[in-house]
């Protein structure tokens, strides 16, 4: 979902269906363990600043009064 991962930052895309693609991104994460670790460290804030109740409130917010 490129809309929310960012390549080599939050996760790792292939394309859909491409089956070898997708095995050198899972050996890559199964080689690189602390790379593994860190993106879903980086993509956990991702998902909490992007989808938290203070930012939907906000939006909210923003929504009602403009």
């Amino acid at each position: 979902i490129p809309e929310l991962i960012k390549d080599g930052e939050t996760g790792l895309l292939f394309e859909a269906g491409n089956v070898k693609e997708l095995e050198e991104k899972l050996r890559i994460l199964l080689s690189q363990k602390q790379l593994a670790i860190d993106m879903g460290s980086r993509a956990r804030r991702a998902v909490e600043e992007r989808f938290s109740n203070n930012r939907y409130l906000e939006n909210y917010l923003k929504m009602i009064y403009s």
